[in-house]
């Protein structure tokens, strides 16, 4: 479950359901910290705070400016030390809100790089930021590259993601950006943050449709990356993924998209996406974006075992940290860290496939959570619900079956670096339960990632996961906080309520909210 506060009620009887969904197209690989600022002298903080990742100030200052300490008790004091100071240049404007010396503040860039803009982190909390800013940049000899200027708005999105400067520019080596008033009188500048790139953020005045998607095979037969798929509205045209100088071209470099429920006010982390599509309506009125998280990124990367490939078992967390080389994705073994596993495989497979064979040696299930964790685990129905659906919160019954039961499973192992005489890979198999010579139901397994002498201890697991027989696909009102492998008690026909382990989640915001839960426990 997602951790909420102590009010938060998924399902009071009148509901309001908001969705964000925000993405952000930012220089990936610009380190702030190689960064060199300078700019106009500051009375408060400094030029290289820009640049040091914090966003926002703590709080709203009183300052002896004209009317900037109203005795309302809503401003601080300023704190003299340990607080975001950002960079506030000593120029107060005029009564016309123009500096009589334009502000500046220049930032020196360690590479030649590619940005969509910049974002500005202003003072939303203090009501203060710039009215015009020029931008001029720079490339490595100090030629005049791009100029542009822009009227500031707003502070974006009420200043959750900044004031978004849409311009993109190519290969500049540093950019000064003059700063020519500020949007109220008497005012100095404040300015937290620049990052370079922008964020954009959809809410529900803009979303038509968003459908988001979590999955997991609790016999490991499937490593399923999340999804979302959302529609909005883009009768501004302002979405053009044919323009060479659009945002687009950026969202194809795996940019991030997070999204997130709101319900009541309180807002649940859905997770972060990398998107991995986006197309226009017929009419161009609308506009589709589609993405996924890390484990779409693993099917295109191929896996080379190395020199692990040469000893006959390794422990699944060596394995596994294998597989993941040089991903920054964090990895929650559940305890099964010491599970021997083997890497004796050829490099023809992708990393997707094999984390998923490595899980599956491991007697586990897999998935990556909302956090953008590996969770590896084997799936328990707990004796305890983390949540529940009433039938207060089903749209009907229906929804909930019995399985056919799998009376036998069979585990080929293939041992791919192995030849026989005959030159052939060496093979062994490995059964449990009947045959299918009663005529039962059969399910068939392959993985060569099984350790040797642990075949048939796979093979009584897969079994034993196959057969968890009661099966859940039922629509309800949706609690966003519910996650994948979370154990929650459904509501049925026969008041036979039981505790199943969520396997699936298709959650759909349209205006109002819903999901479809599939869950199973054993039969």
């Amino acid at each position: 479950m997602r951790r909420t506060s102590e009010a938060y009620d998924p399902f009071p009887r009148v509901r309001d359901a908001d969705a964000v969904i925000s993405f952000e197209v930012l220089a990936k690989t610009l380190n702030k910290r190689d960064i060199s600022a300078s700019g106009s002298a500051a009375r408060l903080g400094s030029p290289s705070e820009t640049v040091n990742g914090v966003p926002e100030f703590a709080a709203k200052y009183g300052t002896l400016e004209k009317y900037g300490w109203p005795l309302d008790g809503s401003c601080a004091v300023f704190p003299d030390e340990g607080s975001e100071a950002g960079f506030w240049p000593r120029e107060v404007s005029g009564a016309d809100g123009a500096f009589s010396s334009p502000v500046t503040l220049r930032l020196e860039l360690p590479e030649d790089t590619d940005t969509f803009g910049w974002t500005f982190h202003f003072d939303p909390k203090g009501g203060v930021r710039a009215s015009r800013i020029r931008a001029v940049c720079y490339d490595a000899g100090d030629n005049v590259t791009d100029e542009s200027e822009a009227f500031v708005d707003g502070f974006g999105d009420g200043g959750v993601s900044g004031w978004s400067y849409n311009r993109f520019v190519r290969g500049y080596r540093a950019v000064e950006f003059t700063f020519y008033g500020t949007n109220l009188p008497h005012r100095m500048l404040r300015l937290a943050e620049v990052d370079f790139g922008i964020t954009k953020r959809f809410t529900r005045d803009t979303i038509t449709e968003a459908r988001i998607r979590y999955g997991m095979a609790p016999d490991g037969s499937a490593f399923p990356a999340k999804k979302i798929d959302f529609t909005f509205d883009n009768a501004d045209g302002a979405f053009n993924v044919l323009s060479p100088a659009g945002v687009y071209q950026y969202w194809r470099n795996g940019q991030t998209l997070t999204a997130k429920l709101k319900i009541g006010g309180e807002a649940v982390d859905m997770g972060s996406f990398f998107v991995t599509r986006a197309q226009i309506g017929k009419n161009r009125l609308l506009a589709r974006v589609t993405a996924h998280d890390a484990c779409w990124l693993l099917a295109n990367q191929r896996f080379y075992p190395g020199s692990l490939a040469s000893l006959p078992s390794v422990r699944l967390d060596e394995a596994v940290t294998k597989a993941l080389e040089g991903s920054d994705l964090a990895v929650d073994f559940g305890g099964l860290g010491a599970e021997p596993v083997s890497l004796r495989i050829r490099n023809t497979h992708d990393r997707r496939t094999v984390l998923r064979y490595l899980a599956q040696a491991a007697r586990a299930a897999l998935w990556i959570d909302r956090d953008g964790v590996l969770r590896i685990r084997r799936i328990v129905t707990a004796s305890e619900a983390a949540a529940e659906i009433t039938a207060d919160e089903l749209y009907d019954w229906s929804g909930v079956s019995v399985a056919e039961e799998i009376a036998g499973v069979t585990l080929t192992v293939p041992r791919e670096l192995e030849k026989d005489e005959d030159g052939e890979v060496v093979t062994e198999q490995y059964s449990a339960g009947s045959s299918d010579d009663e005529g039962n139901a059969q399910a068939a397994y392959e993985n060569p990632c099984v350790a040797p002498g642990r075949g048939q201890l796979v093979a009584d697991w897969l079994l034993s996961a196959a057969n968890r027989r009661k099966k859940y696909a039922v629509k309800n009102r949706c609690d966003p906080a519910v996650e994948i492998g979370d154990t929650i008690r459904i509501a049925d026909a026969f008041r036979n309520d039981e505790c199943a382990v969520v396997t699936g989640l298709e959650i759909v915001y349209d205006g109002g909210l819903y999901a479809v839960t599939e869950a199973d426990r054993e039969f």
